[in-house]
């Protein structure tokens, strides 16, 4: 079973998709930019499903980005609530990541984190 790491700065949205993947995966979450940042310097993740808008400070891009220079090989998919404009969509494809938009699906989360 894969280890991903689920981040958002709601923690009601974190403890969810927890649930919603915990069958699949073992699932790791993280409320802050600095928190995501040091748990993949601590563990080896094959995912990582952030939300884009961590509020003020870091983007769930930036930490994106950061996370893909130390890793080349891990799966990103970063989410939003609010639809981004299609730049902000291509910085995300531009990482190897993919942009969804709240709610994840089961379905899609599986497929991208599972290829």
């Amino acid at each position: 079973m894969g280890r991903i790491l689920v981040a958002d700065d709601e923690i009601n949205i974190v403890e969810s998709i927890r649930e919603m993947l915990s069958p699949y995966f073992v699932v790791d979450t993280a409320t802050t930019g600095i928190e995501v940042l040091r748990m993949c310097d601590k563990e080896s993740y094959e995912g990582l499903i952030i939300d884009i808008d961590f509020g003020p400070g870091i983007s769930g891009l930036e930490i994106a980005s950061i996370i893909r220079e130390k890793n080349k090989k891990i799966k990103i998919l970063i989410f939003s609530a609010v639809d981004y404009s299609d730049a902000i969509r291509q910085q995300a494809v531009d990482l190897g990541a993919v942009f969804c938009e709240k709610p994840l699906d089961l379905a899609t989360v599986l497929k991208i984190m599972g290829d």
